[in-house]
């Protein structure tokens, strides 16, 4: 489960009912051009994210879910409907007062300890990716998503550590060190050769 990148939507998570009609639970798992919140790997590097509008364009989501947390499953298609609309992707799913699990999580929405929503997906590729500098921080600005694996209202915002882009970021560090301390070496052997060639 780990494998897959998270993204924290910060936001209500809203109940919806009508009379004759069955109770509802939407909330949005991604909205574009929204920074997510800093996220630091291992080694402390940090770094933000961001989706784009079309980020969603083409996206496999054949095998999502609605779970809690990421872990408590709580619907599939018929009874999960999802979309993508001018904020980002929205999801909703029918409450089935008869299932603990929907019980356990209405009741938490009502007493405000859900804090948003998240959504699982697969890393994209170098291409569907970009990264910048951004006052000394990362951000990557995610353009396409390839699949999403699941969809739901979450306690608190969870980020992995240890996804590949966290340890391509650290890798990519690691060799802009290594790089720079040859450059550093090179540097002081000329130096220390010019030092020479002036003393005699």
């Amino acid at each position: 489960m780990n494998e897959y990148p998270l993204f924290f939507t910060p936001g209500e998570v809203s109940v919806r009912s009508a009379e004759g009609r069955p109770t509802v639970i939407f909330g949005y798992a991604a909205l574009f051009n929204e920074r997510s919140r800093t996220i630091t790997t291992k080694c402390g590097l940090q770094f933000t994210e961001v989706i784009t509008p079309g980020a969603f364009d083409g996206t496999d989501f054949s095998a999502v879910e609605c779970r809690f947390n990421h872990d408590v499953f709580l619907a599939a298609e018929p009874t999960l409907e999802f979309g993508v609309d001018a904020r980002g992707l929205w999801y909703q799913y029918q409450h089935d007062a008869s299932d603990p699990d929907h019980t356990r999580t209405l009741r938490r929405i009502e007493r405000r300890e859900i804090k948003g929503s998240s959504f699982r997906f697969v890393e994209p590729s170098e291409s569907e990716q970009e990264l910048r500098n951004d006052s000394g921080h990362i951000l990557r600005i995610i353009k396409k998503i390839p699949m999403v694996v699941d969809v739901g209202p979450v306690i608190r915002p969870a980020y992995e550590a240890t996804t590949a882009f966290a340890r391509m970021l650290e890798t990519m560090s690691e060799e802009a060190e290594a790089i720079a301390k040859k450059e550093a070496e090179r540097q002081e052997i000329l130096n220390r050769r010019l030092r020479e060639a002036r003393a005699f």
